[in-house]
């Protein structure tokens, strides 16, 4: 009679932290596992270190508690998008896993913090593992926060008595999205395939892009769906003119990175104030600011004292109480007019910018800095 070995779980008790994301990004369930139940790299709004599932159920604590009905967040709401979130960053392709969510695969959302992670470290340059650990927990901390809010918006299409779910089919997978009830079935499909351009669903946050170009194309005509984006902009009116959703999602194609290395590479040109941080310094906090960016965690009083520089001096270079109408009387921080005009010039980042109907916000801030005397050209 043929014995049966049983197979050996790997541990991954002693691995580095990217180690263990890498793992989970290849499929691993012991590295899920090990992810959710043993490393707690997250910080709560108490600043506690906690496991993913608690920092989530902070995020969720956080909007129960500021849900006074105006916001059109009922407690439906939020807990589906908790589970949601869950899912995003636990759920493998053969979990088991049923129902209309069961097209949630985990390893997607992995490999793109991984991705922004090596970007990120490139730049950077951090050595040792310690050093590379707190760049990983920091970017997942904001990607994990940012995908909260956009559960929370799948969640309110959910309670939508007016919007049903529409699965895509693409290339023999579907790709599922949202739309207004009184659009009919054939009209779904043409609608998508005149206002996405290719259309693919093995992208990375494409479910997201599609979401949006459709939002955009039925703003007015379709229930309000940005009401997360003002809740946000309530506690931080900072980048949020340039959209805090649109300016997160394209950081994973290195627009942080890209304008953190051109500070650094006429840091010479900075303020004095900026100038005597030195390169990596500044990197760092740059980074930073595009990690907080549009979340309850982005305090310019915090961020400064962090990184030992003056309250004004933040605020000249990268503070939150602005907002586009303030375009053209040089209100608008020194790093808000560099990325607009970083976003202006790539095409990709242009596109992002233009789905999500911001790009009028981003050649206002952009003449901002043309149309001011003086202030020179080299500041934007």
């Amino acid at each position: 009679m043929e014995s049966t070995v049983p197979m050996t779980v790997r541990s991954y008790r002693s691995s580095p932290l990217v180690s263990v994301l890498e793992h989970v990004a290849e499929g691993d369930p012991a590295a899920r596992d090990e992810f959710h139940n043993q490393r707690t790299v997250f910080r709560d709004w108490k600043g506690n270190l906690v496991l993913c599932v608690h920092f989530i159920e902070s995020l969720c604590e956080s909007e129960m508690g500021r849900n006074d009905g105006s916001h059109g967040l009922t407690d439906e709401i939020i807990e589906i998008a908790h589970d949601l979130t869950i899912d995003k960053f636990s759920r493998l392709p053969d979990s088991g896993a049923v129902g209309e969510d069961n097209g949630i695969d985990c390893r997607y959302y992995f490999r793109a913090i991984l991705e922004r992670y090596h970007a990120t470290r490139q730049c950077l340059r951090p050595s040792g593992q310690i050093k590379d650990d707190d760049l990983a927990s920091r970017l997942l901390q904001g990607h994990v926060r940012w995908h909260f809010g956009l559960s929370l918006k799948e969640a309110k299409r959910r309670c939508n008595p007016l919007a049903s779910r529409y699965a895509w089919p693409l290339n023999g997978k579907n790709l599922y999205v949202w739309l207004p009830k009184r659009v009919g079935g054939h009209d779904r499909r043409k609608l998508l395939e005149r206002i996405v351009d290719n259309p693919d669903p093995n992208r990375p946050g494409e479910k997201e892009r599609v979401q949006s170009l459709i939002d955009r194309e039925l703003k007015g005509k379709f229930v309000s769906l940005d009401t997360y984006e003002k809740e946000a902009g309530a506690e931080t009116t900072g980048a949020s003119s340039l959209s805090w959703a649109v300016l997160y999602g394209i950081t994973t194609d290195g627009l942080a990175e890209t304008v953190a290395g051109e500070k650094v590479q006429r840091i010479e040109e900075q303020r004095p104030a900026i100038r005597a941080l030195g390169a990596e310094k500044l990197k760092s906090l740059i980074l930073e600011i595009f990690e907080r960016v549009g979340t309850a965690g982005y305090r310019d009083q915090e961020i400064a004292a962090r990184h030992c520089i003056s309250k004004p001096t933040f605020s000249r270079f990268a503070g939150s109480r602005w907002n586009v109408e303030d375009a053209g009387n040089g209100a608008i921080p020194d790093l808000w007019r560099n990325t607009a005009l970083v976003v202006s010039k790539v095409p990709g980042l242009a596109e992002a910018a233009r789905a999500a109907g911001v790009w009028p916000k981003v050649q206002a801030i952009i003449s901002d800095g043309r149309n001011c005397p003086g202030r020179r050209e080299r500041d934007v």
